[in-house]
């Protein structure tokens, strides 16, 4: 773990996280990935695990995430997950590895970043371990 000049919040690489995730422990809700041959170079994850282990991996590492459902009045093609820390706001659609958007995800995405917004296309973790810990100094 990790810890930053002036900030008492504990940080964990995406490393410490898998290995955390392996264990069974530290996470809570995030499931052991199965069992897999070594012809098999990635597990074969839904898309709620892929975002619970990227939800928990970011609020272990100082991020307020907010689970965005679906639901009969919500805007179409709204992304999966919003992550706030430091003032900053990043948007994000989990996918598994074969997974595509649809156009409605398509037409919500083009539409944040027309208006500044910031949004990722996550298919695992690693896709969100440049969001790990801050920088000294930074947000």
């Amino acid at each position: 773990m990790t810890t930053l000049a002036n900030d008492k919040t504990e940080y964990i690489s995406v490393e410490e996280f898998k290995e955390l995730s392996r264990r069974g422990t530290g996470t809570g809700s995030s499931p052991k990935p199965k069992a897999r041959s070594d012809a098999e170079s990635v597990p074969k994850l839904t898309e709620g695990e892929i975002l619970r282990q990227i939800r928990d991996f970011l609020r272990l590492n100082g991020w307020m995430v907010v689970r965005i459902h679906q639901s009969l009045g919500s805007e179409r093609g709204i992304p999966d997950l919003i992550a706030i820390r430091g003032g900053r706001v990043c948007w994000i659609e989990v996918k598994t590895a074969k997974g595509k958007l649809s156009k409605y995800q398509e037409r919500f995405l083009q539409n944040l970043e027309d208006h500044g917004g910031w949004w990722i296309v996550a298919r695992s973790v690693e896709d969100v371990e440049h969001l790990g810990p801050r920088e000294k100094g930074g947000k």
